[in-house]
């Protein structure tokens, strides 16, 4: 192999990889991204609770209320 075929495989490896290879700015801006969504998943998971929780209470009324009445 001539070293011009080398530098040519190297050039056309380097410009197939450029775009599969991950930068430390590219993990960081993930690793961002996912601390975003477990943030937002913890507010759902605290408001799915609080709905809930209003449900179980209007139950409960309901059927104490229910149970006075017959």
């Amino acid at each position: 192999m001539s070293a011009e075929q080398a530098e040519g495989i190297t050039v056309a490896l380097a410009e197939a990889f450029v775009d599969e290879i991950a930068t430390k700015q590219d993990v960081r801006l993930v690793q961002q991204e996912v601390r975003d969504l477990e943030a937002r998943m913890q507010l759902l998971i605290r408001d799915q609770t609080i709905k809930l929780g209003g449900m179980l209470v209007v139950a409960v009324g309901a059927v104490a209320t229910l149970t006075k009445f017959l």
